[in-house]
């Protein structure tokens, strides 16, 4: 028996929208894996953070898992708290990382960030990115409330007028550090479109194939 012209046609347009139409990552996801020091190099953190996309703005994430070693500094016990992440840091024009920590002393509890600068743009940059020096001149940024003639420095150094140094902000680093990033991953899976398509081109291939069989 031939096979319907019709019944070709539909099998052969199911099965080549199945392979046009494309499927979805199955780990679509960036993953920001962060290691650092602070406090004065005395301590140092570790966490992960994912997304279903690149960071390209401000985005405030809960870290997980996220460790702090050693937890106990200066009499305070510290723990894990939001991060954000932000482009043009202060002003910077630097990418930057604010690793918020909590803590717990003998008389209550309080909390704080440590901050650390990035090049920019690397939020979305597959690969392992360092820390700009802390001496980096682009943590130095103008103090729009400087005022030039009212700065009283006569007979001091430049490094010993508080006046002149107060006509610029200093964004100290909190230490060394380093962010790998990877970008999505995995093996592409069918979209639910595609795998309907798939069984409607089978179904109909293997109906064509049942009408082929001799009659006993």
């Amino acid at each position: 028996m031939s096979i319907p012209t019709a019944s070709r046609w539909l099998a052969a347009a199911a099965l080549t929208l199945a392979v046009l139409v494309p499927g979805r990552a199955a780990h679509a996801q960036w993953t920001y894996t962060f290691n650092g020091f602070f406090n004065n190099e005395n301590q140092t953190v570790s966490f992960t953070v994912q997304r279903p996309s690149a960071i390209v703005g401000p985005v405030t994430a809960v870290p997980t898992p996220c460790t702090i070693t050693p937890t106990e500094y200066n009499a305070e016990t510290y723990s894990c708290a939001s991060t954000s992440f932000g482009e043009n840091g202060f002003g910077t024009g630097l990418s930057l990382v604010d690793f918020g920590f909590s803590t717990i002393f003998e008389n209550g509890g309080g909390g704080g960030g440590s901050w650390y600068f990035f090049e920019p743009g690397i939020f979305a940059t597959v690969g392992v990115h360092n820390t700009v020096s802390s001496n980096d001149a682009r943590l130095r940024v103008d103090n729009p409330l400087f005022i030039a003639e009212d700065a009283e420095c006569e007979g001091l150094a430049a490094n010993e007028c508080e006046d002149i140094r107060r006509q610029y902000n200093y964004y100290g680093s909190a230490g060394v550090a380093t962010l790998t990033i990877a970008g999505p991953t995995g093996t592409p899976v069918p979209e639910p479109s595609s795998a309907i398509l798939v069984g409607a081109g089978l179904a109909v291939m293997a109906g064509v194939a049942r009408r082929r069989l001799p009659a006993r």
